[in-house]
């Protein structure tokens, strides 16, 4: 049974185009998947740790249940970074049932995405000597609609 996917594990690996990763894997490592050829991952139901950087340079497209992490685990073990960052072609992301906390670096130069669904999310943790708005969405030059549901904390994004 398979609990771990190491660090850079699929780093430059470019024939593999969607993966399911198992529930069993509770860890991915530290760019696990960066600079990979990746289109489409879905993710496990339950992670207790998710490396930084994750899928930083890669040609994802789509993230099916994007982890739910505990906030505790969130602060601790995936320690806010840039899931996403510089990843030009992703489209989509959904967000696992009860996932309320991003980090500020989650979309970060995504210049490709042009829809994000925040519903769920209630906060974000800044990492970074940046306000939250301007590294949560910088370089998210196609970004045309963001849904969401808490009407503070779209307000927050506003005023930062």
């Amino acid at each position: 049974m398979i609990r771990e996917l190491g660090e850079q594990a699929f780093e430059y690996t470019y024939s593999m185009k969607s993966l399911v990763i198992p529930n069993s894997v509770k860890s991915i490592g530290y760019q696990c998947f960066r600079y990979s050829g990746i289109q489409e991952v879905t993710m496990p139901d339950e992670l207790t740790t998710a490396g930084k950087d994750m899928f930083q340079y890669s040609t994802i497209k789509k993230v099916n249940n994007f982890p739910k992490l505990n906030l505790t685990n969130v602060v601790s073990n995936y320690d806010g970074s840039q899931p996403f960052a510089y990843t030009q072609t992703l489209k989509e992301i959904t967000f696992a049932e009860g996932v309320t906390a991003i980090p500020s670096g989650m979309f970060y130069n995504c210049a490709g995405i042009e829809e994000i669904d925040l519903t769920g999310i209630t906060s974000v943790m800044n990492s970074y000597n940046k306000t939250y708005a301007e590294n949560l969405f910088g370089g998210c030059v196609s970004l045309k609609k963001l849904r969401r549901k808490n009407d503070r904390f779209a307000l927050l994004l506003l005023l930062l």
